[in-house]
């Protein structure tokens, strides 16, 4: 797993207007989301998504998580 994920989502997060929404999605099994929600520095996300019946998921393809961020 590459290791720039967390400047990458700072960076997003820097770049955010105010009330802006920022939007991470990742399937990385070993990205815990409480890591995602630490490095994006917005507080506890607003919504948690997971993938549903229709993506498939397999040992080459784990489940899809999506968390939104809203910017105060």
């Amino acid at each position: 797993m590459p290791r720039d994920w967390p400047k990458l989502v700072a960076a997003c997060r820097d770049v955010l207007a105010p009330g802006g929404w920022l939007l991470v999605a990742w399937t990385a099994t070993e990205l815990p989301e409480a890591a995602l929600t630490a490095a994006v520095g917005l507080g506890e996300p607003r919504e948690l998504i997971r993938s549903g019946e229709d993506f498939l998921v397999t040992e080459q393809q784990p489940a899809l998580r999506a968390l939104a961020y809203f910017a105060p």
